[in-house]
């Protein structure tokens, strides 16, 4: 039995959160930073096992979207645990209190963000609705893989053929046939679920078993009918579609259709109206000709650019990333390159995601060798390369080890000396 006070493993039990079916949830705190503690509160071995699972799934995620796990743990009876994030309150509190048109925007995008990732990384959740998204500093995170699974799998499936989870609502029509859809665990499930948690915030707390047209903007509505189609063939096939619904729905309320209308208002607009206005007509840039127009007029508004947060930085890039992962037709042009290369000047030194900035300037990089663009790789080689000192290089010795052909290539292209500091890690 845990009290308030208890010391558990170096963390001080502060008070008790709540209780769910799997777990009880405790706040802690070590040092001067709070925690959530999670105990496991079942003695069936399967629940055991789905509490062991729940770590695994989530140890191997890192991305702003999804709670972090820190730790892993045994009280003294053998009871499991987890030290995760601190959730402030859960989505459905915030819509309770009230959202703003902005935030009914930022805070779905978000929650797509996480589950795109979540995908990505070969994971479906199964249980998204709005108690398993907690606000953490004022961004949404997808929380709770108590019956997450790996696509994938990689242990004895834990749930039998007939066995159904989920909630009410959220959970998809599939989901109540005997024919082992929820063990499967796909993501065509949790884009039913997806478009339950949207329709949840964009009608303001309206439960989606009783999804209505009337409770949502016109706008919205049929980005939400086309999440919670009853034939899986007809819902989005993925939440990246989705994320692409949705910006064109934002960008259809913008009052600017093009960047090129928005560069020449510049002077009219305050740095931060301008970079969001910005940021969604580049978000709803379809392929990789129309990305590269977009962020060549960014660019040219630089003090906007260094307006944005870390957040905002990070998902221009994670939205680079995946247009160039798309668009598999778009033939790059050499000038394109030249864009690319202020991509990894200005938004690589901005990020704290070492993952994100490696993936950039590999793009860039190897896409101004490959075009053999002089400009583009002067750009790199003037405003990125000679700029790096020892601390800042230090994310990229790795890549720079590894990648020593074509820091040479470079240099040979353009006729310049590879900086002394890069050289020193060949």
């Amino acid at each position: 039995m845990i009290h308030i006070g208890d010391n558990i493993q170096g963390y001080t039990v502060i008070r008790m959160l709540g209780e769910g079916g799997m777990g009880i949830v405790w706040e802690v705190t070590k040092g001067e930073k709070s925690y959530a503690l999670k105990i496991c509160n079942s003695t069936e071995e399967v629940q055991k096992k789905r509490f062991e699972r729940e770590f695994r799934l989530m140890n191997v995620l890192d991305c702003p979207y999804v709670l972090k796990v820190f730790e892993q743990g045994q009280l003294d009876d053998g009871t499991q645990f987890l030290i995760e994030e601190l959730g402030e309150c859960t989505l459905t509190d915030i819509v309770k209190r009230g959202l703003t048109t902005k935030q009914k925007y930022d805070f779905s995008m978000q929650i797509c963000e996480g589950l795109a990732y979540i995908h990505q990384q070969g994971e479906t959740h199964r249980d998204i609705k709005p108690a398993n998204i907690l606000i953490v500093d004022g961004i949404a995170k997808i929380s709770d893989f108590g019956i997450g699974r790996f696509i994938e799998r990689d242990t004895t499936t834990l749930t039998t053929t007939t066995e159904t989870w989920g909630t009410y609502g959220y959970a998809a029509p599939e989901l109540y046939k005997e024919d082992g859809e929820f063990r499967n665990g796909s993501i065509a499930i949790d884009i039913y679920a997806l478009g339950g948690v949207l329709y949840y915030i964009f009608s303001e707390g309206s439960l989606p078993q009783f999804f209505s047209y009337k409770e949502v903007s016109a706008d919205i509505y049929p980005v939400l009918a086309k999440c919670k189609e009853n034939n899986t063939n007809e819902r989005y096939q993925s939440v990246n579609d989705i994320i692409k619904a949705i910006n064109g729905v934002m960008l259809a309320k913008s009052r600017y259709r093009t960047m090129m209308d928005l560069y020449n208002d510049r002077d009219k607009l305050l740095l931060t109206e301008w970079m969001e206005n910005a940021l969604q007509i580049l978000f709803g840039s379809q392929g990789i000709g129309e990305l590269i127009s977009n962020f060549r007029i960014v660019s040219y508004n630089r003090n906007a650019l260094n307006s944005c947060g870390t957040d905002e930085i990070d998902k221009i890039i994670r939205f680079i990333l995946r247009i160039f992962e798309e668009d598999k037709s778009y033939w790059l042009q050499f000038e394109d390159t030249e864009v690319m290369a202020k991509m990894a000047v200005i938004l690589c030194p901005k990020t704290k995601d070492i993952d994100l900035s490696l993936k950039l300037l590999d793009l860039c990089f190897k896409s101004s060798i490959g075009a053999n663009r002089w400009e583009a790789l002067r750009t790199l080689h003037n405003d990125l390369f000679s700029k790096w000192d020892e601390t800042t290089i230090q994310p990229y010795i790795a890549y720079i080890q590894s990648n020593k052909d074509s820091f040479e290539e470079y240099a040979r292209i353009i006729n310049v000396a590879i900086p002394p500091l890069i050289r020193h890690f060949f």
